[in-house]
């Protein structure tokens, strides 16, 4: 028998997972515990994810140059289609950025937050 999920196996792990990987993640954890990953120190929940194979990103980074969300992973990128930021109601990968001061953002995460 597997052991229950909790909330913390929901959060986004860009170096230990592939793209093919966190995609079907997003798809078994939903809705709950559902996938988030800390964005800027915001938590921000995944909601819909896709592979993008036309952009590769080292792993970790965070980019938003190309007019998606856009981050790298083990082995491959993956687009954050719909996000939610805490407290705030579901939105686009476009609204997200649009809502940023900078549109040119790329932030490199912590890679101690996910040993």
């Amino acid at each position: 028998m597997l052991p229950p999920l909790k909330k913390t196996d929901g959060h986004l792990n860009p170096y230990s997972f592939n793209a093919t990987e966190l995609l079907n993640q997003s798809r078994a954890y939903f809705p709950w515990p559902g996938q988030y990953i800390f964005v800027g120190g915001i938590r921000v929940k995944v909601l819909k994810v896709e592979v993008d194979d036309n952009i590769i990103l080292k792993p970790g980074l965070f980019d938003c140059t190309y007019g998606s969300m856009l981050l790298g992973t083990k082995n491959g990128t993956i687009r954050l289609l719909r996000v939610q930021p805490e407290g705030k109601k579901p939105i686009s990968d476009q609204d997200l950025i649009n809502s940023f001061k900078s549109k040119n953002i790329e932030i490199l995460l912590n890679k101690d937050d996910y040993a």
